[in-house]
């Protein structure tokens, strides 16, 4: 599973892994290009790089990852989805059940659940994760 567009901008490490796991599915899950950037800048004071907070060479760098992925996509359709970080978390029954059924497993509510081990990690930090990863009592995870 790809969340971070960079990962998959250099093209041969995809073909490796897809030569070298000749079975193997891909599932890349992307955000709003200004949900990322807002990221980005928000990681800018831990000292990443500024050419990452640059609009310019921010959008150029983002246009070609999402190209590359639309490009394995059409290369490789049955072994590539794409997967929206907003449907992820606004309707993640439908998104996973969309995952289980491209990786051929059977859909199981648990899997909306967050292993307890999880539920202490960063995740408590942020609001908006926080807000989803965090069930009440009895509550599945992503059930509001």
């Amino acid at each position: 599973m790809e969340k971070s567009p960079g990962h998959i901008a250099n093209e041969s490490r995809i073909f490796a892994l897809n030569h070298t796991f000749p079975k193997a599915k891909f599932i890349f899950i992307y955000r709003h290009p200004i949900d990322v950037f807002c990221s980005w800048k928000k990681l800018e004071s831990r000292g990443t790089s500024k050419s990452h907070t640059d609009p310019l060479i921010f959008i150029s760098n983002y246009k070609k990852r999402i190209e590359l992925i639309e490009r394995y996509n059409f290369l490789f359709p049955e072994k590539f989805i794409v997967i929206n970080y907003h449907d992820l978390t606004t309707n993640p029954k439908n998104t996973f059940m969309d995952i289980c059924e491209f990786i051929k497993i059977q859909y199981e509510e648990s899997l909306l659940e967050i292993p307890p081990s999880m539920k202490e990690k960063r995740y408590s930090k942020d609001p908006l994760l926080s807000y989803s990863i965090f069930p009440k009592k009895s509550e599945s995870v992503f059930e509001k």
